[in-house]
């Protein structure tokens, strides 16, 4: 789903990208810090596949906060 979202969305790719790209030049000291950084990014790509505001609470209830 996020994939398909992704290449949909040519301006939100590129800001996960982005991201990705910024958190690959960073010393992370865990995979926690690394879910972190991605999660702004996440729950935009979620909220724009179209998943309920209760499922993405869900998921972000689950991962680090960013």
């Amino acid at each position: 789903m996020r994939r398909d979202i992704l290449r949909c969305d040519p301006a939100l790719r590129a800001e996960y990208a982005a991201v990705k790209c910024a958190l690959a030049e960073r010393d992370l000291d865990s995979m926690d810090e690394y879910i972190a950084g991605k999660n702004a990014v996440l729950q935009k790509i979620l909220d724009a596949a179209g998943l309920a505001s209760e499922d993405i609470e869900a998921i972000a209830a689950v991962n680090p906060a960013g």
